[in-house]
């Protein structure tokens, strides 16, 4: 009987012995199955990641037909930048990769895609199309006002190709120690305000700073203010061949205004040439010049149009504003930023600014450099975009 026990035994630890053992979820052996059936945590030879087989075409990924990535709407062939794999804001913070170059146009569908920088400018000029939008990854709301219709960067597929749309949306071409990075409006009309005037500056580019020592000419020539009301529509409210002489320096930071003034550049350094005025500078006067010793951080060449006097019966639905400027020197151009904007004034002479445009970079070549304060809400049923762009000569 011994015997009989002893074989039974020794069967029961072979059998025992060639049983495969079973892991938690954790890798770990899990005494609790004995079962030697498969869990639903292990791995089988089909589907583990160390099976170094190569897959065969039953079981590859499926690959985008390119043909399908294209949708060709009145002649044009436009990427389908979501059909390419961009997945929208909600889910991507950059989808700049989607859009690709060489394209003749691009399918924006349904979400709106953050863009980096360079991706931004580049699709304005490039045919859009879709009920999506794109957004410029580093936009901010920097509007310092009261109105409740304010940019928001949100640009429409059927909008790209506007520049007084995009104009909102977009980022600045050059760093400013002004921090703006975007355009935005801030107070929009009041009947308190009795008159409005353009307004324009140029910068010392705060990533690239300019040299004392540099020596440059920036020239300033055209410059308008247009309006808008229910009764006119947009017209030409002021339109000048020059600001107003374009010879004084403010000291930054703008309080220092109420202890050191302005400083004026010398009557022959701004000269009037036929339709602009040339001003000649140096990197010293937009780096703080003689304010330094005096708590100056750096400075700024500042001018204006003319005040236009405002209607108190007649409400301003929208204003538009420009002056067209270039610098002479091309190896300092990229030290340099233009900026532009609108002032409301009250009887008081009290200031609100209408809006400021982002920063535009100066080349050699005259430059219209053009802003508004119409927000997204209004902006149908108040801007005539080819309209303005006539009046602005941005085409010309």
């Amino acid at each position: 009987m011994k015997r009989i026990i002893l074989i039974l035994l020794a069967l029961v630890l072979v059998l025992s012995a060639c049983m495969p053992p079973q892991k938690d979820g954790d890798g770990q052996t899990d005494p609790e199955n004995t079962s030697g059936v498969q869990t639903d945590n292990q791995t089988s030879p089909e589907d583990s990641s160390m099976n170094t087989t190569e897959k065969t075409p039953d079981t590859q990924e499926p690959t985008v037909d390119p043909a399908s990535l294209y949708r060709e709407i009145d002649g044009i062939k436009y990427y389908d930048v979501r059909a390419a794999g961009a997945r929208g804001s909600v889910y991507s913070p950059d989808d700049s990769a989607y859009f690709i170059e060489d394209v003749e146009g691009y399918y924006i569908d349904e979400l709106t895609f953050m863009l980096d920088e360079e991706t931004m400018w580049r699709i304005v000029d490039v045919p859009c199309t879709g009920t999506g939008a794109v957004k410029w990854k580093g936009y901010k709301d920097k509007n310092a006002g009261e109105t409740e219709d304010r940019f928001d960067g949100i640009l429409y597929a059927d909008k790209i190709n506007d520049p007084m749309y995009a104009f909102m949306c977009l980022p600045s071409q050059r760093a400013t120690v002004m921090g703006r990075v975007n355009a935005g409006n801030h107070y929009e009309y009041d009947d308190k305000y009795v008159k409005i005037v353009t307004i324009g500056a140029i910068y010392n580019n705060s990533d690239m700073p300019i040299p004392d020592d540099a020596e440059f000419t920036i020239c300033v020539g055209r410059t308008t203010l247009l309006l808008c009301t229910e009764e006119k529509g947009w017209y030409m409210a002021c339109e000048l061949d020059t600001p107003s002489k374009p010879n004084s320096i403010y000291y930054l930071p703008w309080a220092l205004e109420h202890t050191l003034g302005t400083m004026k550049l010398d009557a022959s350094r701004v000269t009037l040439v036929e339709d602009h005025y040339e001003i000649k500078m140096t990197g010293a006067e937009l780096n703080g010049a003689d304010g330094r010793d005096k708590g100056a951080t750096g400075s700024v060449l500042h001018f204006w149009g003319e005040n236009v006097m405002l209607d108190p019966d007649e409400e301003i639905l929208g204003v538009a504003t420009s002056f067209e400027c270039w610098i002479k020197e091309e190896e300092w151009a990229p030290y340099v930023a233009a900026a532009i904007g609108a002032d409301w004034r009250d009887s008081q002479n009290k200031i609100s600014q209408t809006y400021s445009g982002f920063n535009y970079a100066l080349t050699t070549e005259p430059t219209v450099v053009f802003g508004h304060n119409v927000g997204p809400m209004v902006y149908d049923d108040v801007m005539d975009s080819e309209k303005v762009q006539e009046l602005l000569e941005l085409n010309k």
